[in-house]
């Protein structure tokens, strides 16, 4: 009896340890220490599940959006994520949408917290992507702008995927599950990601949104297609910080009571004497 206690209070404990980690970790930017405000030339970055105006944003996945209010002309407000990776490949996928008359960037760097310095140039940048008030998408190559003529309409939230090989110093675009372009030769070598920066500046003071992003890296094996919204078992271990997903039973990437509702049934219909997790 007491052993059956003991592993129903280390169990609530775990749970609730766990849950505390998750919920830290997805309450960002203001607990997230992977999410900053690098630099913010505009208003304060507005966080909630949907933002009404001129254009009404729907949240996709998770349950939170981010709105990035415009900088100052030939400046941006800029959100940045940090995880070093020396990995040499490696995916980050974002989904973002944005307003007529406004740069959306999102840029991977070799340094933490960067700034996006103008319209047209990023330091120490390797892929640079900008979707521009033409309803152009651009990229950096090797310091020269390229245009890919997309017309992405301002009105949805778009997956914008980057794949690339830190060795090769390349990377691909992929814009929702279509491949646009690539590979791409970086703007800026780097021998180590420290971070992704994602931005908005303005020629009429409009607004741009972040809806989701991961980042997941290998050294083995390359990503060769557009990321995937994850709702399923699989949890890129950036939102996590390496804490909880253990005890994620239902798979839904949360830990919630839902997991120790599922554990706890497990635990009762054990009819396996020598399954580990009855004992």
């Amino acid at each position: 009896m007491f052993k059956v206690f003991k592993i129903f209070l280390v169990c609530i404990l775990s749970f609730i340890s766990n849950s505390l980690a998750e919920q830290l970790n997805w309450t960002y930017p203001e607990l997230n220490p992977r999410v900053v405000v690098s630099q913010n030339n505009g208003g304060s970055f507005a966080v909630g599940t949907s933002f009404t105006g001129a254009k009404t944003w729907s949240v996709i996945w998770p349950d939170q959006l981010i709105a990035i209010t415009s900088g100052m002309y030939g400046q941006y407000s800029t959100l940045a994520i940090n995880e070093v990776s020396t990995e040499r490949y490696g995916q980050i996928m974002i989904t973002l949408g944005k307003d007529l008359d406004m740069w959306v960037r999102l840029a991977v760097f070799g340094q933490m917290n960067p700034q996006f310095t103008s319209q047209e140039g990023s330091c120490g940048a390797g892929p640079d992507i900008i979707l521009c008030p033409t309803r152009d998408l651009k990229y950096r190559s090797n310091s020269s702008l390229v245009v890919s003529r997309v017309y992405p309409s301002v009105t949805t939230l778009y997956n914008i995927t980057i794949n690339y090989d830190l060795v090769l110093d390349t990377y691909e675009i992929w814009l929702n599950s279509g491949k646009i372009a690539g590979p791409v030769a970086f703007d800026s070598s780097l021998e180590t990601i420290n971070s992704i920066a994602i931005g908005g500046t303005y020629r009429s003071s409009n607004i741009a949104v972040l809806g989701y992003w991961h980042w997941m890296t290998s050294d083995t094996i390359p990503f060769i297609s557009a990321g995937v919204v994850n709702t399923s078992s699989v949890c890129p271990d950036v939102w996590a910080s390496g804490e909880g997903l253990t005890a994620d039973l239902n798979q839904d990437c949360y830990v919630t009571f839902a997991d120790f509702v599922q554990f706890a049934a497990e635990w009762l219909n054990c009819n396996n004497p020598s399954d580990v997790d009855c004992q």
